[in-house]
């Protein structure tokens, strides 16, 4: 199960950073737009929506395995259709199937170490996510020394559609856990659980969380591409993000349990709501750099952490949890980097990620909510 889910996790944050690292690529060899090739984002986000609402009931109902196996097949049959097309509509449709072959496999995998580690939901997300922010923090650099000097972007999206066919192949030789069906209280529209105030919130805390961190990974090596910084730059940073990201959550893995999970959301909020306006601020590379590293190090444990909330809240429910929720962080991945892309080509992109950190104010006062309810021990939702 370590191997199953820990390794599934790590390919799935070396998968995130493949397409912003090789987007000034595509962008010049189809032609296009920022406006245009910020289509990708949305159409991403449909695909993974559906795959995550997919899998979440239905894994409650019929098991992990399943959607982990498809999942991961699907992923490598889209990247192969990215690969091999030269049309953009085309690669906008096989970025769909990709993230709905992804949208199953995160939800089933979340879903999977949630069963596995009741006691310690805050511990064990924290450190399933941290190892995402180790395959997103290594990914760059092993594209950069894939591509080389000029090495176009296709082999590399080929590179890594082998290596999720071949993954898929081998999620059929492990046994994963027999589980009993959820209740009947899984069968309900999984929209029914936004009716609990605090489950809405965290939601909302995913939404604002990806927006504000796609929208910076998506568009910061074409914005530095812009101003004429070396592309060795951009691709460097996009790591130190996810150092700042894997550093941060595997010290919420080791703390969020004694902080508890309301205050460590509100460190990380309150945290990077400081340190983000540095990264797009900073002005000097240096700083830049370092305000890059402090908004991945602060914004770690929000989503996993928001998690671990949300399962105590229906711990019966895992997969429908985790299937509703990658709703919000699937929207925040989508609708935050398509306007950013829309508004950088009216006032730059460097104004445009200024402008993101607005949404800042209200993630902190959401935490400070969910921190406060907390400590009342208030819960609006029946326990299942």
């Amino acid at each position: 199960m370590a191997w199953l889910t820990f390794g599934s996790y790590f390919l799935i944050g070396t998968l995130a950073t493949l397409f912003p690292s090789v987007m000034p690529g595509i962008i010049r060899g189809f032609g296009l737009s920022l406006v245009t090739a910020g289509l990708i984002f949305p159409a991403n986000a449909v695909g993974s929506v559906l795959g995550g609402l997919g899998a979440g009931a239905g894994s409650d109902r019929l098991g992990r395995k399943p959607f982990l196996c498809a999942g991961a097949l699907v992923s490598g049959a889209a990247l192969l259709a990215l690969w091999h097309t030269q049309s953009w509509p085309l690669f906008v449709g096989a970025f769909l199937l990709l993230g709905l072959g992804q949208g199953a496999l995160s939800n089933s995998v979340n879903a999977l170490v949630l069963d596995l580690n009741a006691t310690r939901r805050g511990a064990a997300m924290n450190g399933l996510h941290g190892t995402f922010s180790l395959g997103a923090m290594v990914s760059p650099f092993l594209i950069r020394l894939a591509l080389g000097p000029g090495m176009e972007w296709r082999p590399v999206v080929l590179g890594a559609a082998l290596v999720w066919l071949a993954f898929g192949l081998a999620t059929l030789c492990v046994r994963c856990p027999v589980r009993a069906p959820a209740p009947m209280a899984s069968r309900r529209l999984q929209w029914d659980l936004l009716r609990n105030q605090q489950f809405a919130m965290i939601f909302a805390v995913g939404f604002i969380y990806n927006g504000v961190s796609w929208s910076l990974l998506g568009w910061i090596k074409e914005s530095l591409h812009r101003s004429g910084a070396r592309p060795e730059f951009g691709s460097a940073l996009i790591s130190i993000f996810y150092v700042g990201l894997a550093t941060g959550r595997f010290a919420c893995a080791r703390w969020a349990e004694q902080w508890t999970y309301g205050r460590t959301l509100v460190i990380c909020a309150v945290g990077a709501s400081l340190t983000y306006p540095l990264a797009v601020f900073g002005g000097s590379p240096a700083w830049v750099a370092v305000g890059v590293l402090l908004a991945g190090l602060f914004q770690s444990g929000l989503y996993p952490t928001g998690l671990a909330y949300a399962t105590r809240l229906y711990p019966g429910l895992a997969g429908t949890v985790t299937g509703t929720l990658s709703v919000g962080m699937t929207a925040g991945a989508s609708i935050p980097p398509w306007w950013t892309g829309a508004i950088g080509s009216a006032v730059g992109l460097p104004a445009a990620l200024q402008i993101n950190a607005l949404l800042l104010a209200p993630l902190t006062l959401l935490c400070l909510r969910l921190a406060a309810q907390e400590r009342k021990g208030q819960s609006n939702s029946p326990r299942t």
